[in-house]
């Protein structure tokens, strides 16, 4: 294996890494944020099983307002990762350089997806009852 193909395979793993703990992190957030941002009647515990529940079954109104917590979430975590991380997981929107610009638009986003994933397959007891 070349010496380019093993960097190349290090800054995918490193960027695997960081990218899974900015979505705990961010999905944790969720957990503690304050309840007004959630619907109070349907007795889910926190924002987090909120959002799980809009995507599992139907977007409320209110769906923007989380939508946009969670972007503030996550430029916020954004914004406290070191710029080595950020090139990091900059690096997968490049098309050739050698310069690694910091993309925080496309990183938003990326992990945005991710929660979406990750909010679609979660599910608990309390949302097993809201549901069904």
């Amino acid at each position: 294996m070349s010496k380019l193909k093993v960097a190349e395979s290090l800054i995918d793993e490193a960027s695997s890494v960081y990218l899974e703990e900015i979505i705990r992190k961010v999905e944790r957030r969720l957990k503690s944020a304050p309840k007004g941002l959630m619907r109070s009647d349907l007795g889910l515990l926190n924002v987090w099983e909120e959002f799980c529940y809009q995507l599992q079954t139907e977007r409320f109104d209110s769906f923007n307002i989380l939508e946009s917590f969670i972007y503030q979430e996550i430029s916020k975590m954004l914004d406290e990762q070191e710029e080595y991380r950020l090139k990091v997981l900059s690096y997968q929107f490049l098309e050739n350089g050698t310069s690694v610009p910091i993309y925080m638009e496309g990183l938003s986003e990326l992990i945005y997806e991710q929660l979406l994933k990750k909010g679609t397959d979660y599910f608990n007891k309390r949302l097993e009852k809201v549901i069904y």
